[in-house]
């Protein structure tokens, strides 16, 4: 992959939306590097991040702001799903929908943080697994997630 030299358009034209979420410039540089990395990054990992970029921070600053900082996550969810709703072609539909989904992601290690037994309704049995509830808009004109639930 080519290194990331500046932010694509679309980061820097939509990441103004949440500037007022982080106390400081750089949390808000942080959120840039992580939003550009999600979006152009094979490299699905802290440390593919920083190696993709010529400038920004370091993998131990992103995994610091993913981690420890104290800027809002339901804020930032919040902005989101309202500058998806400004957005015409984005904006939901009367028709939609709301759907709901749990999600397994098996474990086999009973120390491994939060995992806990959850019955798997189409398996018919209990199974050691992190459990993931999701919320999606769906509509004939769009599908976009709106929130999530461990």
């Amino acid at each position: 992959m080519l290194p990331i030299v500046k932010y694509p358009e679309v980061v820097r034209q939509f990441s103004r939306h949440f500037r007022d979420l982080f106390r400081h410039s750089g949390q808000y540089s942080s959120f840039r590097q992580y939003l550009a990395w999600l979006m152009v990054s094979e490299n699905k990992t802290v440390a593919g991040i920083c190696e993709n970029f010529t400038f920004g921070k370091s993998a131990n600053s992103v995994d610091h702001f993913l981690i420890h900082s104290d800027w809002s996550e339901q804020g930032l969810n919040k902005n989101r799903i309202e500058l998806l709703h400004r957005c015409s072609e984005l904006g939901s539909q009367p028709a939609g929908v709301c759907c709901i989904d749990d999600t397994f992601n098996h474990k086999t290690g009973t120390k491994i943080e939060n995992v806990e037994k959850h019955f798997h309704h189409t398996e018919g049995r209990f199974l050691l697994a992190h459990s993931t509830v999701t919320c999606h808009h769906k509509d004939k004109k769009v599908n976009y997630p709106i929130d999530l639930r461990p």
